[in-house]
């Protein structure tokens, strides 16, 4: 008995396998350098010193303790701890998984072009992949949050179109129930990654206002609960990016006018890059807002001016560029500046916060690019033409992002290539000297810190760090000025009032020093290190008994802390 193949029913398989495996080999070819790069900056916070990846109970805890790492992205955390079940702390696993998770989203956004009918649904996903401005994505291994919500996003949006299929006129019968469900599975799954995702619903909105030319409550309805999901877990992250990471206190202090100032030049900023990606750099200079500067205003008036401008003429030239812009800027709104987010306080933009955002506008500008070479006297109608044309895109799309992963291959680096490209970039000298301190190269450590106070005097890490230093030489006077420096800006400082207490001690001013020790134990009740030094002190006075119970007390706080024992 013979068996036969149809292959009029193989090659629909075939004509969408081929193009995403393309897609997919694109892209791990594209980001191969990523493979050789280490970790970078807060890879520690998030992977190597978080002790809910490290320890096999800690999967509970990044799933029940929303305070057990710095966000609350519990997928995120989890895919951190099976890798390290897998392949230990070995980075190249974990930036292998980053590459796959983007060349899916890249395959997904295909997908959800196809369905929407864009033309040239796949060079704008395969400019998506290889656009260099999604590096600090995809080679940062702390930016999962990143690779993996994009591809739950794009999932959830592919499937919610097929659940509500849109046509130019009307939304057709809905399909099955099921892809209902996992299309808000998804979405709380991208929720789950990075919350900037919860744009989704209102994106679909936006989508079936181009596509049908209005929105109805029919249109709003199935929304809801994604509404509903999507604010809920935004305000927490709001919440914790407040008081867990300390995204508060004067340097976030601005107006509503100075953040809309912000937001204008934003906006405009990320077009740039996406238009131009060069120079791309891990840390762009902080803007100087001044909302006594007339043209700081031109930044926001003209963003709105082209939104009016895409409205009134929509019947000529389509609702498409609108819908794009609305989308663009709509789903960056979390990253504009409105929201206090940590790396305001060193920088207002970064090339991963347009991540999402990028792919609408990638589509208008193809299209725009392709409508302009449409328009050529001699009809570009070759097929082989259009290939060319558009390998000749991608090339040099896929020679910067190779290029560009070279900032990534270790933290030293990464500071460095930074500080040439932006010389202001105190966060980076601070890091420099962060990295020269450990080495034990206590002088190239001074110098990094002293450039970063240069240009930061009022940053307390920079005096206290530099206090280190100081002690490490034995110079304590000098190290106890530090501190007090430190202080002064900080008074809620911690480990500054610690180790003014320990070079104290060292001074042998000890009434001072259990005075520094006291008011850290104050502010941080469970700091073990406080109570150690501290019960050196008495010791040191002959209070033996205060001594042994501040010892205790430290062993009971860390039970690991080994020197409490001695």
């Amino acid at each position: 008995m013979s068996v036969t193949v149809s292959t009029a029913n193989a090659w629909p398989r075939v004509r969408q396998l081929a193009p995403a495996a393309l897609l997919m080999v694109m892209t791990l070819l594209t980001y191969l350098p990523a493979l050789n790069c280490g970790y970078i900056w807060d890879d520690d916070y998030y992977v190597t010193q978080n002790r809910t990846v490290l320890e096999s109970g800690g999967f509970w805890r990044i799933w029940f303790e929303p305070g057990s790492s710095p966000q609350y992205y519990p997928l995120v955390q989890t895919t951190y701890w099976v890798e390290h079940r897998l392949w230990g702390l070995v980075p190249v696993g974990f930036h292998l998984t980053n590459i796959l998770l983007h060349g899916l989203g890249a395959v997904l956004l295909w997908r959800v072009l196809v369905r929407l009918n864009v033309s040239g649904a796949w060079p704008i996903a395969a400019v998506f992949a290889l656009h260099p401005v999604h590096v600090e994505s995809v080679a940062w291994i702390t930016e999962r949050k990143n690779v993996l919500s994009g591809a739950f996003y794009f999932g959830s949006l592919l499937t919610y179109l097929r659940f509500r299929p849109l046509n130019s006129s009307a939304i057709s019968l809905d399909g099955p129930k099921w892809l209902y469900l996992l299309s808000i599975v998804l979405f709380l799954g991208a929720l789950l990654s990075k919350t900037v995702t919860a744009s989704l619903p209102a994106v679909i909105l936006v989508i079936v206002w181009w596509k049908c030319g209005r929105v109805r409550w029919r249109d709003v309805l199935p929304l809801l609960p994604m509404f509903a999901l999507g604010i809920a877990l935004a305000l927490h992250t709001v919440y914790l990016e407040r008081h867990n990471v300390g995204a508060q206190g004067p340097q976030w202090d601005f107006t509503l006018l100075e953040r809309w100032l912000i937001a204008g030049r934003a906006v405009w900023f990320y077009l740039g890059k996406l238009v131009w990606p060069n120079p791309l750099v891990f840390i762009y200079p902080r803007w100087q807002i001044d909302s006594a500067i007339w043209w700081q205003y031109l930044f926001p008036l003209t963003s709105m001016a082209v939104v009016v401008l895409l409205w009134l003429v929509r019947a000529r030239v389509g609702r498409g560029p609108l819908a794009a812009v609305l989308l663009f800027g709509g789903t960056l709104v979390p990253a504009l500046g409105f929201f206090n987010v940590y790396p305001m306080r060193y920088t207002f933009v970064a090339d991963h916060y347009q991540y999402l955002a990028s792919a609408p506008m990638i589509a208008l500008l193809v299209a725009a690019g392709a409508n302009c070479l449409s328009r050529i006297k001699k009809p570009i109608d070759s097929p082989w033409l259009a290939v060319g044309l558009v390998v000749i895109m991608l090339l040099p799309l896929a020679g910067l992002s190779w290029r560009q992963q070279s900032d990534y291959r270790n933290e030293e680096v990464l500071w460095r290539h930074t500080i040439q490209k932006n010389p202001s970039a105190w966060m980076a000298h601070f890091n420099l000297g962060l990295i020269h301190f450990r080495r034990g190269d206590l002088a190239q450590a001074k110098i990094h810190y002293d450039d970063a106070l240069r240009v930061k005097p009022d940053m307390p890490e920079g005096y206290f760090n530099r206090g280190n230093v100081f002690s490490r030489l034995g110079q304590y006077d000098l190290a106890l000025k530090e501190y007090t420096r430190s202080l002064a800006i900080r008074p809620d400082y911690v480990q500054a009032y610690v180790n003014r207490g320990i070079t104290r001690h060292k001074l042998r001013e000890y009434q001072l020093a259990l005075a520094d020790y006291s008011k850290g134990i104050e502010l941080a009740p469970e700091n073990s290190t406080a109570y150690h030094n501290r019960g050196n002190t008495y010791k040191s006075l002959g209070m033996n008994d205060a001594a042994f119970q501040d010892y205790a007390t430290a062993i009971r706080l860390d039970p690991n802390f080994v020197l409490s024992y001695a």
